[in-house]
C-alpha cells in the first residue's frame, strides 16, 4: 500500500506560517504487527530558491515556500511519522547566492536540513566540473550519478549509489542524469567527463543493490528542459511529460520508486508504471512543495503492500 501527497508550506495573508497539505489518494491505515511503514520525503529543482514566492494562483494564501518553511515541516515530519528518509533529485545551484559561494551554501543548508542524499542536476556544473566536485566531496551525504565518468575511463566521477539504513530499513539509492538534461550543460564545463547510457548504468547498480536491500528508489534528472514553477500549471494543456522518466522505470527491473526531476512535471501523487509498477513522483521544483510517499512494507518480504 502506498500513500501519496504533495506537502504545501508559505505564509498567508496575515504573515502566519501555514501549513497546509494536500491529499490526494490518501488513506491512513495503522500499520499491523506484520508490515513496517517508510515515509520518504523528496524535492527536485529547488535552485536556490530560498525565500517564499508569490502564491499568485492561490486564493487562501499570498506567499508559498522558502526554505525555513520546508524545513520546519520536514522536521514536523521526521517526529510524527515513522522510518522518514530525505531525498533530493538535483539542481540545488544557480542563481546569486550559489555563485557567490560556488555551490557551498546550497550544501550547508542541505546539512543542516539533514538530507540523506541527492543525485546530480546539470546547475550543479554552472561552476564547472573541478568546483562541484570539491563542493559534493565535502558533503556529509552520498551525492549520486551512476552514468558519469572520466573520459575514456571507468573511473567514476561520482558515487553511483548508496545505502541508507534506518531503523532496520535498507534502502538502495540510485542517481542518474539523462542526456537531455546533459545538452543544457556548458559543453567546457563538463568537457572531461562521459556520461553514459542512464538504463545500463541504473540496471548494473539494481543489480548490485537489489539482494541487500528491502527497497530501490531512482533519484533522475531528466526529461525536457523548461522550467514549471506552480501547481497551476500541473493544466494538462500546459504539463511537461514525464515520458523520459515512464521510459526508464519501463526498461529496468527491480526499481521500487523513482523520483525525478529537471522537468519540473509536477504530479500530486504518484504514477504507477503499468509494466514494472515502478512509482513515479515529482514536484514543480523550486521549493513551493515537499515531496511525500508513504509506503507500506510486509515485515518479512519487505514486499510493498
Amino acid at each position: 500500500m502506498y500513500n501519496s501527497m504533495n506537502a504545501l508550506f508559505g505564509w498567508s495573508q496575515f504573515g502566519a506560517v501555514l501549513f497546509a497539505l494536500s491529499f490526494l489518494d490518501l488513506v491512513i491505515v495503522k500499520a499491523a504487527d506484520s508490515e513496517e511503514t517508510v515515509t520518504l520525503l523528496f524535492t527536485n529543482d529547488v535552485e536556490s530558491v530560498y525565500d517564499p514566492i508569490e502564491a499568485f494562483w492561490l486564493d487562501d494564501m499570498e506567499m508559498i515556500g522558502g526554505i525555513a518553511e520546508m524545513t520546519m515541516l520536514i522536521n514536523e515530519l521526521r517526529k510524527t511519522k515513522p522510518n522518514v528518509f530525505l531525498f533530493d533529485s538535483g539542481d540545488i545551484f544557480t542563481g546569486a547566492l550559489a555563485k557567490s559561494t560556488q555551490g557551498e551554501l546550497a550544501f550547508e543548508l542541505m546539512r543542516t536540513m539533514d538530507y540523506d542524499t541527492m543525485a546530480i542536476g546539470n546547475h550543479e556544473f554552472e561552476y564547472g566540473h573541478e568546483v562541484f566536485a570539491r563542493q559534493k566531496n565535502r558533503a556529509p551525504f552520498p551525492v549520486l550519478a551512476a552514468n558519469f565518468f572520466y573520459k575514456d575511463t571507468n573511473i567514476p566521477y561520482a558515487q553511483a549509489h548508496a545505502v541508507i539504513e534506518r531503523d532496520g530499513i535498507r534502502i538502495g539509492v540510485i542517481g542518474i542524469m539523462g542526456q537531455d538534461a546533459v545538452s543544457a550543460i556548458n559543453p567546457n564545463f563538463i568537457a572531461p567527463l562521459d556520461v553514459t547510457d542512464p538504463v545500463v548504468a541504473v540496471q548494473k547498480s539494481i543489480d548490485e543493490l537489489r539482494d541487500k536491500v528491502d527497497l530501490i528508489v531512482l533519484l533522475t534528472h531528466q526529461g525536457k528542459t523548461a522550467p514549471m514553477q506552480t501547481d497551476a500549471e500541473s493544466d494538462p494543456r500546459l504539463r511537461r511529460d514525464i515520458d523520459a522518466d515512464l521510459f526508464l522505470a519501463g526498461a529496468v527491473q527491480g526499481a521500487d520508486v523513482l523520483f525525478a526531476g529537471h522537468a519540473d512535471a509536477g504530479r500530486p501523487s504518484a504514477v504507477v508504471h503499468p509494466k514494472t509498477g515502478t512509482l513515479i513522483m515529482q514536484t514543480y521544483g523550486q521549493g513551493p512543495h515537499l515531496g511525500y510517499l508513504q509506503l507500506t512494507l510486509d515485515e518479512e518480504t519487505k514486499a510493498i503492500r
